[in-house]
């Protein structure tokens, strides 16, 4: 019996273990899963948008916070035509570091990606005068019309900060393309430092099969299932 109880005690020891540097300690970004807005509205060039909390939007008529789908809480940011959606994060930057990008992708069975249009995450570094270090921005994976709709992708982009920089940037993007359609939603942003430091954020990918709901209605959450990205 004690040599049971031992057994016992050490596999409940491994699994605590496992979830503890397995989860996120801290997360560089605010209000990565979108579910804080604004009072106010930001202006722009065709009206008056929702101003969703810590985040700078572009082209703003062709994306919003949106109730379609959720891989988290109530709301995810959506975008069907050019434009997409970015945020500053960890001032100063530590350099030499390597920061990654975790975000959560899907596309709609009644409204998927059709044609040569993609989204995708940007990690980007800024220098003291703000400007963004083009030449060392990095880029996820395309998420185009080839991706499973009704499907929540794990999508993941890392690079080195480098000396010059002070701040990063995550950038959401939707790249249009003549002639397609189709809509993409983002979710549950996180910006941290892999195997170690500030955070522990996974390398591996994962899919998360989700209903596509009724606006007014949450989003339905289902079982996770890890799968493997080539790269």
């Amino acid at each position: 019996m004690a040599k049971n109880g031992f057994k016992i005690f050490l596999i409940i020891l491994c699994c605590l273990s496992f979830f503890h540097t397995s989860s996120p300690a801290e997360n560089f970004v605010l209000n990565g899963s979108f579910e804080e807005t604004l009072d106010n509205k930001n202006t722009g060039a065709f009206g008056d948008y929702d101003a969703i909390r810590y985040w700078l939007r572009w082209f703003q008529q062709n994306n919003e916070r949106s109730e379609l789908a959720a891989h988290s809480g109530r709301y995810s940011f959506k975008a069907w035509a050019i434009g997409g959606i970015f945020q500053n994060f960890a001032a100063p930057i530590e350099k030499g570091k390597t920061y990654q990008i975790n975000c959560y992708m899907y596309t709609p069975s009644n409204d998927r990606l059709k044609g040569g249009s993609y989204g995708l995450v940007k990690l980007e570094w800024l220098n003291t005068d703000g400007v963004v270090l083009s030449n060392l921005t990095v880029l996820s994976p395309r998420f185009d019309s080839n991706m499973s709709p009704d499907t929540w992708h794990l999508m993941s982009v890392q690079g080195n900060a480098p000396e010059n920089a002070v701040n990063g940037r995550v950038a959401l993007e939707f790249v249009a393309s003549k002639g397609s359609s189709g809509v993409i939603l983002w979710d549950d942003v996180e910006v941290g430092i892999p195997g170690g430091g500030t955070t522990q954020l996974p390398v591996s990918g994962e899919e998360i099969k989700k209903e596509v709901v009724p606006k007014e209605e949450p989003p339905i959450e289902k079982e996770d299932e890890t799968i493997d990205w080539e790269w």
